[in-house]
């Protein structure tokens, strides 16, 4: 299967069986390996139309890496790169789409998430705060009132307020 079939199927079993952001992200995370591969089959398997190999894929990884300008980017994006394609992989054998002696990669090596390493002083928060548009401190306070995080704010409906 045609890596732009495979991704379309594999997108619409999530929007099936995912919520729309898990949707999102695959779709978002997947674009750039479609457009990359779009006339290669999903598959080790070397026939008629090429497959594609572990060391196509590990390449393919590292360049995500980095931004246009070549700055490198955060291990989070790249881990997330690597956990679509290898939910892709996982799609395409448990749907018959693939066989498992096709397989393309064992596993894929994942960079750790970062850690937040620095807590700002009450002092820099207070800086920062100073010369923040009134959006952002009012984003800024209602992160600190709930305890929610940014991703949750976001989703927050009046239906979830107590």
């Amino acid at each position: 299967m045609l890596v732009p079939d495979l991704i379309a199927a594999f997108l619409a079993w999530n929007s099936r069986h995912r919520a729309p952001a898990t949707v999102r992200f695959y779709a978002s995370r997947l674009r750039l390996f479609r457009a990359k591969f779009a006339d290669r089959e999903f598959s080790a398997d070397v026939g008629a139309v090429r497959g594609i190999t572990a060391l196509e894929i590990d390449e393919y990884l590292h360049a995500c890496g980095f931004a246009s300008d070549g700055q490198p980017l955060s291990e989070s994006t790249r881990r997330h790169n690597a956990v679509a394609l290898e939910s892709l992989l996982s799609f395409a054998i448990s749907e018959k789409l693939l066989a498992k002696e096709n397989r393309i990669f064992e596993d894929l090596e994942k960079p750790r998430m970062g850690q937040r390493d620095l807590i700002p002083s009450d002092a820099e928060i207070d800086k920062l705060l100073e010369q923040a548009s009134p959006a952002f401190r009012l984003i800024y306070n209602a992160l600190c009132q709930t305890g929610c995080r940014p991703g949750e704010l976001c989703r927050l409906t009046v239906a979830n307020v107590d």
